[in-house]
Protein backbone atom coordinates (compact mmCIF):
# COMPACT_ATOMS: atom_id res chain seq x y z
CA UNK A 1 0.00 0.00 0.00
CA UNK A 2 2.80 2.00 0.93
CA UNK A 3 4.66 1.52 -2.66
CA UNK A 4 1.26 2.71 -4.41
CA UNK A 5 0.79 5.70 -2.15
CA UNK A 6 3.81 6.66 -3.42
CA UNK A 7 4.03 6.04 -6.61
CA UNK A 8 0.37 8.30 -6.65
CA UNK A 9 2.29 11.23 -4.81
CA UNK A 10 5.08 11.16 -7.04
CA UNK A 11 3.18 11.06 -10.11
CA UNK A 12 1.09 14.06 -9.11
CA UNK A 13 4.44 15.88 -8.58
CA UNK A 14 4.97 15.28 -12.12
CA UNK A 15 1.98 16.15 -13.31
CA UNK A 16 1.99 19.39 -11.44
CA UNK A 17 5.89 19.99 -13.03
CA UNK A 18 4.94 19.64 -16.18
CA UNK A 19 1.80 22.18 -16.14
CA UNK A 20 4.27 24.36 -14.42
CA UNK A 21 6.88 24.27 -16.94
CA UNK A 22 4.24 24.56 -20.04
CA UNK A 23 2.24 27.45 -18.17
CA UNK A 24 4.59 29.46 -15.85
CA UNK A 25 6.66 31.97 -16.17
CA UNK A 26 10.73 31.62 -15.04
CA UNK A 27 9.81 33.82 -11.98
CA UNK A 28 6.75 31.79 -10.94
CA UNK A 29 8.75 28.41 -11.16
CA UNK A 30 11.59 30.33 -9.43
CA UNK A 31 9.83 31.36 -6.51
CA UNK A 32 7.73 27.97 -5.92
CA UNK A 33 10.58 25.82 -6.20
CA UNK A 34 12.61 28.38 -3.59
CA UNK A 35 9.73 27.80 -1.62
CA UNK A 36 9.10 24.01 -1.96
CA UNK A 37 12.89 23.78 -0.75
CA UNK A 38 11.98 25.85 2.28
CA UNK A 39 9.62 23.68 3.07
CA UNK A 40 11.21 20.51 2.63
CA UNK A 41 14.62 21.42 3.66
CA UNK A 42 14.35 24.62 5.82
CA UNK A 43 15.47 24.96 9.00
CA UNK A 44 17.74 27.29 11.19
CA UNK A 45 15.51 30.42 10.72
CA UNK A 46 16.95 33.12 12.38
CA UNK A 47 13.33 34.81 12.42
CA UNK A 48 9.51 33.34 11.94
CA UNK A 49 9.62 35.27 8.44
CA UNK A 50 12.88 33.87 7.55
CA UNK A 51 14.34 30.26 6.95
CA UNK A 52 17.32 28.84 6.55
CA UNK A 53 17.90 26.12 3.38
CA UNK A 54 20.28 24.12 4.33
CA UNK A 55 21.03 22.24 -0.03
CA UNK A 56 23.91 23.22 -1.68
CA UNK A 57 22.38 24.30 -4.29
CA UNK A 58 24.19 25.90 -7.64
CA UNK A 59 22.45 27.97 -10.06
CA UNK A 60 22.81 25.59 -12.74
CA UNK A 61 21.05 23.15 -10.27
CA UNK A 62 18.20 25.54 -10.03
CA UNK A 63 17.96 25.57 -13.21
CA UNK A 64 17.66 22.31 -13.82
CA UNK A 65 14.89 22.12 -11.46
CA UNK A 66 12.83 24.92 -12.83
CA UNK A 67 13.65 24.47 -16.63
CA UNK A 68 15.58 27.12 -17.43
CA UNK A 69 19.04 27.87 -18.01
CA UNK A 70 21.81 29.10 -14.97
CA UNK A 71 22.17 32.69 -16.95
CA UNK A 72 18.40 33.43 -16.45
CA UNK A 73 18.16 31.80 -12.47
CA UNK A 74 21.21 33.89 -11.64
CA UNK A 75 19.88 37.28 -13.18
CA UNK A 76 16.48 36.24 -11.14
CA UNK A 77 18.38 35.35 -7.82
CA UNK A 78 20.30 38.49 -7.90
CA UNK A 79 17.16 40.13 -8.20
CA UNK A 80 15.88 38.49 -5.59
CA UNK A 81 18.79 39.60 -3.50
CA UNK A 82 18.59 42.98 -4.56
CA UNK A 83 15.33 43.16 -3.23
CA UNK A 84 16.29 41.81 0.51
CA UNK A 85 14.09 38.48 0.07
CA UNK A 86 16.86 36.10 -0.42
CA UNK A 87 20.50 36.19 0.76
CA UNK A 88 23.42 33.36 -0.48
CA UNK A 89 25.09 31.73 2.05
CA UNK A 90 27.89 29.46 2.32
CA UNK A 91 28.63 26.38 0.70
CA UNK A 92 25.46 26.92 -2.13
CA UNK A 93 22.83 27.40 0.79
CA UNK A 94 20.34 30.02 -0.16
CA UNK A 95 18.61 32.10 2.92
CA UNK A 96 14.98 33.40 2.32
CA UNK A 97 14.55 36.50 4.04
CA UNK A 98 11.05 36.98 3.64
CA UNK A 99 9.03 34.64 3.19
CA UNK A 100 5.79 36.49 2.94
CA UNK A 101 6.99 38.45 0.61
CA UNK A 102 8.24 35.97 -1.62
CA UNK A 103 4.74 34.09 -1.05
CA UNK A 104 3.50 37.01 -2.31
CA UNK A 105 5.17 37.33 -5.39
CA UNK A 106 4.33 33.57 -6.30
CA UNK A 107 0.87 35.22 -5.93
CA UNK A 108 1.16 37.80 -7.94
CA UNK A 109 3.11 35.92 -10.76
CA UNK A 110 0.19 34.03 -11.47
CA UNK A 111 -2.53 36.58 -12.27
Amino acid sequence: MDVISNFARRLTESQVLIEDLMNSSINLRLYRTLLELAREFGSGAKSQNSVLIELPLTHQRLADMVGSNRVTVTRKLLELQKRGLIAARGSGSIEILDLEALQSLTVNAQS
